[in-house]
């Protein structure tokens, strides 16, 4: 998954994204916005937006694997990694948040945010602290970085079938499509 994020050369050089856009990953969606259409605006707002979800998903496995590590020493040695990556992911978050808006709508919008982000604890805090008293701290860690990982999904999926970006119709086309160009290149005579 990882590597398909950073194979935007390799895709420009060999298919330019064909046939019928199977090979057109994010990434070099957002390389045809920004230099094929010019709209670096809207590139630089989809770069954002890959980099909250990105950063979320990054701090989920890292907590996930925090909740793992074996000793103290190594949990230590850890923490600094799990710290960068929670960064990273809050002040993408907040940005996105205050980009997204109209100027004269941001306070009241950062207050909502502010309100869901830091409002979260008087339900969550006891939960967190019933799931270490019965099944051990690591497991605080643990079941946090897969919900984290599981909600970036959830919203994830959910934010692309309400903007009619991914149906069970187009995914079906795609890999009709991708399987008529298969079919397609295994029929073709020599030349």
């Amino acid at each position: 998954m990882i590597n398909s994020f950073r194979l935007v050369d390799h895709i420009v050089v060999m298919t330019k994204g064909g046939p019928d856009n199977a090979t057109a990953l994010l990434l070099y969606y957002i390389y045809d916005v920004g230099f094929k259409f010019w709209d670096q605006a809207y590139a630089a707002a989809l770069t954002l937006v890959l980099l909250v979800i990105l950063a979320a998903v990054a701090f989920g496995a890292a907590e996930i694997f925090a909740g793992m590590m074996p000793t103290y020493i190594a949990f230590a040695l850890w923490t600094p990694v799990l710290g960068i990556t929670a960064l990273t992911m809050i002040t993408a978050a907040n940005t996105t948040i205050q980009l997204s808006v109209a100027p004269e709508m941001r306070g009241r919008v950062m207050a909502l945010y502010l309100m869901i982000f830091m409002g979260g604890t008087p339900l969550g805090a006891p939960i967190v602290g019933w799931v270490g008293e019965t099944f051990g701290a690591r497991w605080t860690l643990i079941g946090g970085g897969a919900i984290t990982m599981l909600g970036v999904l959830v919203a994830v999926a959910v934010f692309a079938r309400s903007k009619g970006l991914v149906t069970a119709q187009s995914r079906a086309e795609v890999r009709e499509r991708v399987m008529a160009g298969s079919r397609s290149l295994l029929h073709r005579s020599p030349a």
